[in-house]
């Protein structure tokens, strides 16, 4: 790319200066204004965003847009983002009549996604071969959720199960799945979802969470 770059520059810098030399007005214009364009273009583009930012950046809208439909569970719900576990970051901790849940959003607005065996697909519309596949994702938010549910246990002595949830903000047809031990849930279904399932907490277990959250 710096070569292209220089090539650029320098054809810019020739036309240019055989403009001056000949007394062509045309010619020293067209160099003038090709190698201001070619440093223009070039300078804009060395200041895109990294991909790594980009996609930190759409990780943390994915997070805040969760953090919006969790705020609407209600009173019998109590909700905690970005703590940090062992295993890492978790980006939500939901406890409710329905059991604890550890959720992880992800913004994945380029493709359409669906769930295999290994972990979730993302196809981009209009590149079925670029898909990519992220087949680490199930055994982490599983040993996370299982540290979850070893740090309960530490904490309030009462052996509580912490169910690992992928928030999926973007094209998911699925809606919701369960593969894995690990449930896929659509974001602007997430609180339906929650909603939706049958009470599991006891009213011991309930009032030893309580302390903690």
């Amino acid at each position: 790319m710096r070569r292209i770059r220089r090539i650029c520059l320098s054809l810019g810098v020739v036309f240019a200066g055989v403009g001056v030399w000949t007394g062509d007005a045309l010619a020293f214009n067209v160099g003038a204004f090709a190698g201001t364009s070619f440093c223009l273009w070039f300078g804009v583009r060395d200041l895109a965003v990294p991909d790594y930012i980009e996609r930190w950046r759409r990780g943390a809208e994915g997070e805040k847009w969760t953090a919006k439909e969790l705020c609407k569970l209600g009173p019998d719900w109590r909700v905690r983002h970005d703590l940090q576990g062992r295993y890492g970051n978790v980006d939500h901790v939901v406890v409710g009549p329905a059991g604890v849940f550890l959720l992880d959003s992800k913004a994945w607005f380029n493709g359409v996604t669906s769930i295999n065996a290994d972990g979730p697909v993302v196809t981009p519309r209009h590149d079925a071969e670029s898909s990519w596949h992220w087949s680490g994702l199930p055994g982490r938010m599983r040993g996370a959720a299982a540290g979850a549910s070893g740090g309960l246990r530490a904490m309030c002595g009462r052996r509580l199960k912490v169910t690992p949830v992928v928030v999926i903000w973007g094209e998911f047809p699925g809606r919701v799945q369960e593969r894995g031990g690990v449930t896929y849930v659509e974001g602007e279904h997430v609180r339906k979802w929650l909603l939706g399932l049958p009470h599991r907490l006891s009213p011991e277990d309930n009032a030893a969470l309580a302390r903690l959250y």
